[in-house]
Parts: structure tokens; sequence; C-alpha cells
């Protein structure tokens, strides 16, 4: 079985946006991670609510991600992802960005921009 880490991106069943994993529960919380929007402070103390780990799924390469808006990529060229076009995750570039695949090309797109696409 996987564990998650703080930081890990996930989507939890029932939910079409992404999540940022806050930490790990133990004792009464042990199957739980505390989660909070990609656009949430995490350092503040009451951000971020408890959920399963069995309702989460981690956000990892070659899943494919369908835009449910459009969404301008940040790589040079203002590139627009048209809402319900379908991309593939890459993994992380070195500012914590997401790198995607979309029509064959390579593409960033910021982190908390994320929250435009679910998981397929």
């Amino acid at each position: 079985s996987w564990k998650l880490s703080p930081g890990d991106v996930v989507y939890i069943v029932g939910s079409a946006k992404p999540w940022q994993v806050m930490r790990n529960g133990w004792g009464d919380y042990e199957r739980e991670v505390r989660v909070a929007g990609l656009r949430e402070d995490v350092c503040l103390h009451q951000t971020g609510r408890w959920v399963f780990t069995d309702r989460c799924i981690k956000l990892e390469k070659n899943d494919s991600l369908i835009a449910t808006s459009a969404v301008t990529v940040a790589t040079q060229g203002e590139r627009i992802i048209p809402g319900h076009s379908v991309c593939r995750f890459q993994g992380w570039d070195t500012e914590g960005d997401a790198q995607l695949t979309f029509r064959g090309k390579e593409v960033v797109c910021f982190r908390e921009d994320l929250e435009h696409f679910d998981i397929q």
C-alpha cells in the first residue's frame, strides 16, 4: 500500500478539485490525512479538513486530467487549454508547478491552477 506525504496532491472521491496533503494523522486519525485547497494557507492551524486515506487518489505521473474550464498555461506563448480538454500529468518542475502533456506538447501549469482539472 502507498502512503501519502505532506505536499502530495490528491483528489478526494466525490470532489472534482484537487487538494494538498498537509499532514498525516496518528492515534484516532491514523488512517486519515489533513488536506487543504491548493490556494489555502497551510500554515494556519484552522486550514483544511481530515479525510480518510482510502478516499484519496494521489496525483501521479501519467494520470489523465480533464480541464473543467479554460486554463492559461505558465509556459511562454500564453497558450490556453480549452475546457473539456484531456491532458496527461508528467510530474513537477523545479518550482513545484505541474508539467502536463497537451496535444503532444509539454506545457507547465501553475500548481494552484490544477483546481481547474479533474482526474479521469
